[in-house]
């Protein structure tokens, strides 16, 4: 069995016979993220020093990665027509037809203007709420990021992320959402 030190997460083991799952909060640039460690038995070719050590690294740039990954969401926003464009439209449309169910601070910021500041105003509220790491997949690691995930809010978090995905060498897969 291979056991490692990791930050965040202290001993882990590497070499497992079946998916076993590691959950953490902590906190990233200012936000509480809760932080998955997703390991699967090592697939022909993985070598756990390997494994090991792009997951210290990763984990010791979790910051730098979120930021990286908002930039990528704020980046896709920019393209109308993009995943994030269209995700707020529907979230928008959502949050319009239930507004008795929308936080007064919300209410307050989609009351007026055109569609595109009212979407403007509402992307101001997507924050980063997990980060889930799977060293044996293409999609290494996924920072989901919700509406809102703020605990004074009385109706929580919606079930809509925008994700955006990374791949082994820390670069974006893909900006997509889910839910």
């Amino acid at each position: 069995m291979k056991e490692i030190e990791l930050p965040f997460f202290g001993v882990v083991n590497l070499d497992v016979d079946e998916e076993s799952d590691h959950d953490i909060e902590i906190e990233i640039n200012g936000h509480k993220v809760s932080v998955d460690l997703n390991m699967e038995p090592l697939k022909e070719g993985e070598s756990p020093e390997s494994i090991a050590s792009n997951l210290k690294a990763t984990l010791e740039q979790l910051a730098e990665l979120e930021c990286t990954a908002h930039d990528a969401i704020h980046s896709n926003y920019q393209h109308k027509e993009g995943a994030v464009d269209n995700h707020l439209e529907d979230w928008l449309y959502n949050l319009e037809e239930g507004m008795e169910f929308v936080e007064p601070k919300v209410q307050s910021a989609i009351a007026n203007g055109t569609r595109k500041e009212k979407k403007d105003r509402l992307f101001k509220f997507l924050r980063i709420n997990r980060i889930g790491l799977y060293p044996s997949e293409a999609n290494f690691i996924v920072c989901d990021y919700n509406f809102w995930p703020d605990p004074e809010f009385k109706y929580g978090y919606c079930d809509e992320y925008v994700v955006v995905s990374f791949n082994k060498k820390r670069a974006i897969n893909e900006v997509s959402t889910e839910g």
